[in-house]
């Protein structure tokens, strides 16, 4: 399984253009960023939706990703390629948004079996609530769709790895550095990954057994 969907891999040439962006950006030009943000939006959604599995949290985590993509460039020192720093923005963002679903779906559950349950928690404070994301149809057909769940189905280590990997291309070096893991765990995972993907998929009936 080499690769999921188009990926669109960064050239040496588009990473030099985002460090000019970037460039810009810090000196007032707030036009390169929307620049940097057509580059990478659909990009980074993706990488998003398989990492959540829902089409409208992932548009407004998306936006909460370059909003703080958007705060901290100027803390970017430009030591390595951009697409690394904005998609371990992404990474860690996506990690706390699991998070915070895990934690409000458990206090539904709590306040359901106790309806006299106090409101002093409020779920919402732990990722800001964007609701300005835009209406958009997912059209997919029945075999992206199996695909995305067999995705979503990953444990969320292997799900980012091999979401890295197979959807964007990232390097193992960048997905290590996005991951927080050395190369060998990195490697480990995609393996890992790839294979509980294909038995997911063979058992949905996408792929026949031994290919």
């Amino acid at each position: 399984m080499k690769r999921l969907l188009p990926a669109g891999q960064v050239s040496e040439d588009q990473a030099a253009e985002d460090a000019e962006l970037v460039d810009r950006f810090r000196a007032g030009d707030m036009r390169a960023f929307d620049m940097l943000l057509q580059r990478y939006e659909n990009r980074v959604f993706n990488f998003t939706l398989r990492m959540l599995g829902d089409y409208q949290n992932s548009r407004e985590v998306t936006q909460d990703i370059f909003l703080r993509a958007f705060r901290y460039l100027g803390n970017y020192r430009g030591d390595g390629k951009f697409s690394t720093w904005l998609f371990t923005i992404a990474s860690s963002t996506c990690k706390n948004a699991l998070a915070y679903y895990r934690i409000r779906e458990k206090y539904r559950q709590h306040t359901a079996q106790d309806p006299e349950q106090t409101t002093e928690f409020d779920p919402v404070s732990v990722i800001p609530d964007i609701t300005n994301a835009p209406e958009k149809k997912l059209e997919q057909n029945a075999m992206s769709e199996m695909l995305t769940q067999a995705i979503k189905d990953l444990p969320e280590t292997y799900r980012k790895v091999i979401v890295l990997k197979d959807v964007n291309d990232f390097s193992y070096e960048e997905i290590a550095e996005i991951a927080g893991v050395p190369i060998g765990t990195v490697k480990s995972r995609i393996a890992r990954a790839r294979l509980l993907l294909r038995e997911k998929l063979t058992q949905l009936g996408c792929l026949e057994p031994g290919r």
